[in-house]
């Protein structure tokens, strides 16, 4: 036992001084910082993939060992193996290239090429032709996949894919329970949009102006601002909005080349802002910026978020970017606040601090929702991102759109895992994890070999012919997935740097 052991520590000890080598040479040359923004980006990413593999495989372990099938390896990453562990019947192990994972299930043509299986495959078709009799060590044995009815196999293949959409699903349906929503009331939009031109926003794009009201998206209204921003919006198929400009009512048509635009980087991914007002949001705690300690100098003078504060001292203000003017050279002075709340109108005496900050932001609603209504909301959530990417994959074909421009790959994945982390920690984190597993479930049920979708499609035509698919259709099959999978990875990675992400 001590071998193993002594290798497994080995592998990481190699590991470990790679990481290391490379932070030291990013320190004598000055890029450290990168260096580092680079190595959490990695990081995140192999987090995130871990847990999706880790489901997805577990989803075809569980389904084969519940109908006794013999699963002989269980890896997170592919080979060459780092480390790992036998117990029963299967290797537990952890591969070097940690960009997805696999299960090997006994008895089972797969992307492994397994070249014992495929010889006793071939061999017993060989002797079925001949109308020969097929031996016991040709024939499937009872433990292994080939050896199973249809709707078993069925099941096992569809696993993978089912618990992926269980756990961005419960994902999140828990963020929904846990944290709630943060959403803006169109009704805080007063006086029409903002439009961003220099630099290009998706809302210049469409050509929305600076001072539309926002009337409708396809004929229905929404009551957050949030909704009109969502992009699945925008990809739809036949997708408009109606304005409000210069009192005329002006239809915006929403063309499929706006897909070429998500997650441009010289492009802004917003439709629109507002110039918010003194409808406020009050930060009830302390809070610490790098070394700088903020306290909530309003809430304990007692302003209340839904609070509209109309005058600082004898100036009346209306727009929010009017408090900060005025706040502007008053660090430790006290002033007067007037601010209505309801019906009434009240007067708070604030001492600044030495920040000179009253901590408090634009309004929003706070949302929170109890546990069957997080599960519905999230699960809709969920579906419609799904969705969304098959329209995406579909709008592929229409004239003008990108292909390139329209597939995220690993880098620029591994780029917004981190900016999120950063704006959202860990809810933000486990939000894109819950989206790339919805992802990832819907890319796996493709009818494509190597997925488990090319495997479902066999196992179809098996139970349409009543005959499987013989071993040369299937090899050729894999093969050419394979070849597939493997040039599209290759020239996403490629378009992914051509972006050149911003780390």
């Amino acid at each position: 036992m001590s071998r193993p052991i002594n290798n497994n520590l080995k592998s990481l000890g190699i590991l470990a001084g790679i990481i290391l080598a490379i932070f030291v040479i990013g320190y004598i040359t000055g890029y450290l910082n990168e260096v580092s923004l680079v190595f959490k980006s990695i990081l995140l990413i192999l987090i995130s993939i871990t847990i999706l593999v880790t489901v997805h495989e577990l989803g075809h372990f569980m389904a084969a060992k519940a109908f006794g099938i013999k699963v002989e390896i269980f890896s997170i990453g592919f080979p060459p193996k780092l480390f790992g562990f036998k117990r029963g019947e299967t290797d537990y192990q952890i591969g070097a290239i940690p960009l997805g994972g696999y299960v090997k299930i006994a008895g089972m043509i797969d992307e492994s090429m397994d070249r014992e299986v495929i010889e006793r495959e071939r061999q017993r078709e060989k002797a079925e032709k001949g109308n020969m009799p097929v031996n016991k060590a040709q024939g499937p044995q009872t433990w292994e996949y080939r050896a199973k009815p249809i709707w078993q196999r069925f099941i096992v293949m569809s696993a993978g894919v089912i618990m992926n959409v269980i756990l961005g699903v419960f994902l999140f349906s828990a963020l929904k329970y846990t944290v709630g929503e943060k959403r803006t009331p169109m009704t805080e939009i007063v006086g029409g949009i903002t439009v961003t031109d220099s630099p290009a926003s998706l809302g210049s794009i469409l050509n929305f102006k600076t001072g539309d009201e926002i009337v409708s998206y396809k004929g229905k209204t929404f009551e957050y601002v949030e909704d009109y921003q969502r992009q699945d919006l925008l990809i739809a198929e036949d997708a408009w909005y109606e304005v409000k400009r210069e009192g005329e009512i002006v239809r915006i048509n929403v063309p499929p080349t706006i897909q070429n635009h998500l997650g441009d980087k010289n492009v802004k991914q917003w439709l629109f802002l507002y110039e918010p007002t003194t409808h406020i949001t009050v930060n009830e705690d302390r809070q610490i910026i790098g070394d700088i300690e903020i306290q909530p100098v309003g809430y304990m003078a007692g302003l209340r978020s839904g609070d509209r504060i109309v005058k600082m001292d004898d100036t009346p203000v209306f727009w929010f970017n009017e408090l900060s003017t005025f706040l502007d050279g008053k660090a430790n002075q006290s002033i007067n606040i007037t601010h209505v709340r309801g019906k009434d109108t009240l007067i708070s005496a604030v001492q600044l601090d030495s920040i000179g900050k009253l901590s408090v932001i634009p309004y929003f609603e706070e949302i929170e929702y109890d546990l069957w209504t997080a599960i519905s909301i999230g699960s809709k959530e969920a579906f419609r991102l799904v969705r969304s990417n098959a329209q995406g994959f579909y709008n592929i074909t229409k004239e003008g759109v990108d292909a390139g421009k329209s597939v995220m790959g690993l880098p620029r994945i591994a780029n917004l895992l981190r900016k999120v982390w950063d704006d959202s920690g860990i809810p933000g984190f486990l939000w894109v994890t819950g989206a790339l597993s919805m992802i990832l479930a819907f890319i796996n049920i493709l009818p494509i070999p190597v997925f488990d979708g090319g495997h479902i499609v066999f196992l179809l035509i098996e139970a349409i012919t009543r005959r499987e698919p013989s071993v040369k259709v299937r090899l050729i099959a894999q093969q050419i997935g394979l070849l597939l999978i493997l040039t599209l990875m290759i020239l996403v990675l490629a378009n992914d740097f051509i972006q050149s992400p911003n780390w």
